[in-house]
């Protein structure tokens, strides 16, 4: 049975993430069973391949910097099949030093999903889809405030102008399980830039529907004595562990 998760990170001002409208992102399992079925390549129109899916000029961009915005400008969209002859989600061996962080300031994602890599079961069965295919359709499950939705994505990924992927990969690179599970997160937010910055601790939330318990540094009561004894009750305990810097 999975434990509860142990996030540890500095002190710094906390906001609460939005997630963006999942009404649509309800499709039953049925859909995505037809359309693999029918074999057609498949399209997401509720998070399409285009600048609206990178970038929230409304929110400002989440403050991505103005370089990092004119990066997103120049990506273009390729599925899977285009990158790769091959494409497999799932590599024989399922490691954290496999995950790659890509060009977005998502350190707490990319920490969250390298813990959860230490017991590979936790993060296959977040893919309802758990095979290749030609129609490049991919169904998630996630959690947001305890209740199942399922998320729904195309393999078109965001790649640089030489053709390779922007955003997180896996060092294998026939194998997308990565990609595909961080662009449902992005999704889940309304764009890419949206996921830079975040918590570790909803993430691991959201994966696994677990409670978390989040232990900041630099307050008033913290110590490096008292981090030791909670890392040491965390151990004895056998939770999974991360730590991150927010920005």
């Amino acid at each position: 049975m999975l434990k509860p998760v142990f996030c540890s990170f500095p002190a710094a001002p906390l906001t609460t993430d939005c997630f963006n409208d999942i009404t649509d992102y309800n499709f039953s399992e049925s859909f995505v069973r037809q359309v693999i079925k029918e074999g057609q390549p498949y399209t997401d129109m509720n998070f399409l391949p285009t600048r609206k899916s990178l970038l929230c000029p409304e929110n400002k961009n989440n403050g991505i910097s103005e370089e990092q915005a004119e990066l997103y400008l120049t990506l273009k969209w390729w599925r899977a099949s285009e990158m790769r002859e091959f494409p497999i989600l799932w590599s024989l061996n399922i490691k954290p030093e496999n995950i790659k962080q890509g060009s977005i300031g998502n350190c707490y994602f990319i920490t969250a999903i390298s813990s959860l890599a230490s017991l590979p079961n936790i993060l296959e069965d977040v893919f309802i889809t758990k095979e290749t295919n030609e129609a490049g359709i991919y169904a998630m499950r996630f959690f947001l405030n305890g209740l199942p939705r399922i998320v729904v994505v195309d393999d078109y990924l965001p790649v640089r102008a030489d053709g390779s992927q922007a955003f997180a990969k896996s060092t294998y690179s026939d194998e997308f399980w990565i990609s595909l599970l961080e662009k449902a997160w992005a999704k889940l937010h309304g764009s890419y830039c949206m996921i830079d910055n975040g918590r570790i601790d909803l993430v691991f939330s959201a994966l696994t529907n677990r409670p978390t318990y989040l232990f900041t540094h630099k307050t008033k009561d913290f110590s490096p004595e008292l981090l030791w004894q909670k890392l040491k009750t965390a151990s004895r305990m056998r939770m999974l562990m991360a730590s991150y810097t927010p920005v």
